[in-house]
This record gives structure tokens, sequence and C-alpha cells, in this order.
């Protein structure tokens, strides 16, 4: 404590130089208020569970366990038969795993149009919004001959509207989830980037500026030693990996006014056990090096897709997989990376109000 008092005249000093300081800042003549931090892109984790939605609640109990124990922070769950999921999603969320859920209230072939993906948009938003921060839009749209790019660009738009009219507006939404392995049935050229790149004219002619959500999502299979153009990755990514060629969607989304947009992989990893290894690897060392910003693995258990399962089934031996991303998940500090610059707030996306009139027979 000190052993005197200040005099009058020291208060006075001391007080005159604060002054002096607030109107300094005040007609910026000195550093400005802190600016928000960056929002972290969901950590890294597993695609689902390999359980599909049982009525077990201790089995996918025991099976978000075994995420956690691999050092996996995410889960993508899927927001289908509503109580099951519900359920499963608030059961996962009290395990402290962050949720990604998927909104695919009909099967992934069933094409709906803008009007019905808002209506999604607000009954998801409503029914989860509490409990998680992240939705995705559909799943594997591309997967099958019903989707065109243009109509689920519109659903789309649709999807984002719906959640900003919700309880919920501030949640982040995810779009794309594109199988990407050849745009539909039948087609062996055209993958993620066409699809996208149409896409984006659709919402340039809706007068819609900006990916109508919080980023990218897409699934990516094999690793990145599959010397095969059709990659998921190098639609993504270019086929150096580093989002730098004309024809990959990060380039097309940074053309578009979405550079501060993340890539996401919500599923990916190898059927074939010998293979997930070098999957596995490959996610992390994308993340690591920067393009790719976050990856959920699919998946912890076996199911009826085949053998991507860390382990084949509850209580078996893991897979070299899991050992791998129980290796690498604790090496990377915090288990999430920072994304470049994405500010907390709403979704940067509008309609510019130069909306044209839509040719007969395009729903809204």
């Amino acid at each position: 404590m000190p052993s005197s008092v200040y005099s009058t005249s020291e208060v006075d000093a001391l007080v005159g130089e604060l002054d002096d300081r607030v109107t300094a800042l005040e007609a910026g003549g000195g550093p400005g208020p802190t600016p928000p931090p960056a929002q972290d892109v969901i950590g890294f984790g597993v695609s689902f569970g390999g359980i599909g939605y049982t009525d077990d609640a201790g089995k996918r109990g025991r099976m978000m366990d075994d995420v956690i124990a691999m050092g996996a922070v995410s889960l993508r769950m899927q927001l289908w038969r509503q109580t099951q999921c519900v359920d499963a999603i608030h059961q996962a969320v009290g395990k402290g795993l962050v949720v990604l859920t998927c909104v695919m209230p009909d099967y992934s072939s069933t094409v709906i149009d803008r009007a019905r993906a808002k209506s999604y948009g607000t009954e998801a938003a409503n029914a989860i919004g509490d409990v998680v921060d992240d939705l995705e839009f559909w799943n594997e749209p591309d997967l099958t001959g019903t989707w065109t790019p243009e109509q689920w660009a519109q659903a789309a738009v649709g999807f984002q509207e719906g959640v900003e009219a919700s309880q919920h507006p501030e949640l982040r939404i995810w779009q794309g989830a594109l199988w990407t392995w050849k745009m539909n049935e039948g087609s062996t050229t055209q993958g993620a980037y066409e699809w996208w790149r149409q896409a984006y004219d659709e919402w340039d002619r809706m007068g819609v500026s900006g990916l109508p959500g919080f980023g990218c999502s897409g699934h990516g299979y094999g690793d990145t030693g599959w010397d095969d153009p059709r990659n998921a990755l190098w639609g993504y990514f270019g086929p150096d990996y580093d989002g730098q060629a004309d024809d990959c969607i990060r380039a097309l989304m940074d053309r578009n006014g979405d550079e501060a947009k993340p890539i996401v992989l919500t599923e990916c990893g190898n059927g074939d056990p010998k293979g997930q290894p070098a999957a596995v690897s490959s996610m992390f060392n994308l993340m690591d090096s920067g393009p790719l910003d976050s990856f959920q693995v699919y998946s912890q258990w076996d199911d009826a897709a085949g053998t991507f399962g860390m382990r084949p089934a509850e209580g078996q031996t893991p897979r070299q997989a899991y050992g791998i991303y129980q290796s690498r998940a604790s090496g990377v500090v915090g288990g999430a990376r920072r994304f470049r610059s994405v500010p907390p707030g709403p979704t940067p996306w509008q309609l510019r109000g130069d909306i044209p009139k839509l040719p007969k027979g395009v729903a809204a």
C-alpha cells in the first residue's frame, strides 16, 4: 500500500491525461476497439456412427464414447426420423460433442422446391437450434438423376431463408454435401466443380449475391494419391490440392466473392480398410496445410454402406486408421483450425433486388 495520498493537483493531472486519451480515441487518433475474433470452423470429427439411429440409447452412447476416445470433437448426425434423431443429437451434445446436423427429411432423390426447403429450414432450426450451431442442407443430391444443380441452388436459398425466419436465425448453414464421384448416374465426366459452377450461375440469375450459407460442405473418398481427375478432392482443391486451379471449387468460390467462406468435408474416407489409413492421413495433411478447413471421417463402426469403420463393430479391435486418427488428433492444438477471416454475425449473402422474372414452370 502507498504510504502517501495523491494531492488534488496530481489527481487533476491524471484525470486530464485520461480525458486526452479518450478524446484521441474518439477522433480516431488511437487504437480502436478490439475486433471480434474469427469463428471456429467446426472441429474435425466423425460422420455418423455406423449404427444408424437405433432406439438403443445405450449403444448410441457407447459409439459416441468411442468417437471421443479416438480424439474426435464433432459428430455429423442426420435429422430424418425426427424422434430418434432429436434424441440422439441431444445425447451427443450432452457428451460434449459438437454436432453438425444434416437436414434431409426426404430421401436424397426427392426434389423439393424453394418454398418447401424454406419450411424445412424453419422446422429444423426450431427443433434443435437450442443445442446445435451448424446445419447442413441435404445429403448427396448429385448421387441420383432427379436433382439438377439449378434445382438444388433454388432449394439451398430457400433453406437459408427458412433458418433466418426461425427462432434461431444465427445458425450456420453448410451447403453442398455432394457425393462428387460423378454428377448424376451415367455421367463420368462432370463432377463437383461443374455442379457448383452451374449453381453459382443459377444464384446469379436469381439475384443472389454469395453462397447462401456459412460455407461449403462436400464429401471426399479415397486419398490424395488417387490418380483420377474425378476424385472429389480434385474438384474442391485442384490437382495440386492448393485451391489455386481455375476449375476447382475453392477458386470458384473466391471468384464469386466467397473467399472468406470455409470448405469442410462432412464425409470422407476409404471403404477399403487398407486404404482408410491413407485417407485419414490425407485429411489431416490437407487441414494442416490450409486448403481444407475441417473434416469428418466416415465412419466410427462399419454399417450397411461397407467397411468404412474405424473399428469393425462395438468391442472389436480398432483398425489401423483408428490409431492414426487418434495420434494425429492429439497433435492438433485446440481441436480445430481457425478460419482465415470468418467474422461472427449473419451469414454474408443477400438478394440483390434485381431478381428477373422466372421462366414459366420454374419455382421461386
